[in-house]
Formats: C-alpha cells, structure tokens, sequence
C-alpha cells in the first residue's frame, strides 16, 4: 500500500532566504493499535525508505509516495485467524536537510492502518 504525503516547505522570515528542503529518507513505524493486535518482528516493525532525491522547493508541497504496507509486511499474517483485521497506529518520520543552512530535522506524519490477514 503505498501512501502519498503531502510535504509542504514554508518560506523563513528570519533568514530573508528561501533554501531547498532535501529530504533523505522515510522510516516507518508500526505499534499496534488495539489489544487484539500484534505486535510486529523488529526487522518489520520499523522499515526505512530512500528519498534521495526528492526536494521540496520553497514555499511549496511535495506529493512524496511511501511504501506503509509492503508484500513482505503481509505475508508476516496467518491467513484465516482468529482476529482476521488488526489496527496498528503508524508513524512516519521524514528526514530532511535545509540546502541553504545545512540544517537537519524531522517531519512527522501519522495515520492508522487496518490490515487483513494475508493468503497468496
């Protein structure tokens, strides 16, 4: 499942410049969302996706896809289980780099995922 982000770039008064924002990279996060939810195996539960590339101009939006729920991540679910739908609360946090100031942060986006048990 892959989800588009809207990632919107504000231009800084302070500065009295307007600098590129580059992003890096996109690390997932899953917890679950209820009690009838598992918990995922580590190397599921957090995955991590390049943005090389990808720039957000100043004082724009950049639409940037992101992989939330892979092939792999499914064939984690046993098919016909008891709990067929689990609820896991999903972070996503963009890495960024400012290319006028070098400066680096995070931007954090959230949602809540309802995945099906899984049969190929």
């Amino acid at each position: 499942m892959i989800v588009n982000f809207n990632v919107v770039s504000t231009k800084s008064i302070s500065t009295g410049t307007a600098s590129n924002l580059m992003l890096q990279k996109a690390t997932i996060i899953f917890t679950p969302g209820d009690t009838l939810t598992p918990a995922l195996p580590a190397q599921l539960a957090t995955t991590y996706q390049d943005l090389v590339g990808q720039t957000v101009l100043p004082g724009s939006t950049l639409s940037v896809p992101v992989e939330v729920v892979t092939h792999n991540l499914k064939l984690n679910f046993n098919p016909c289980s008891v709990v067929p739908v689990y609820t896991y609360n999903v972070k996503v946090l963009f890495d960024a780099i400012e290319a006028g100031t070098g400066k680096s942060g995070t931007i954090q986006a959230g949602m809540t995922v309802r995945i099906a048990d899984f049969a190929d």
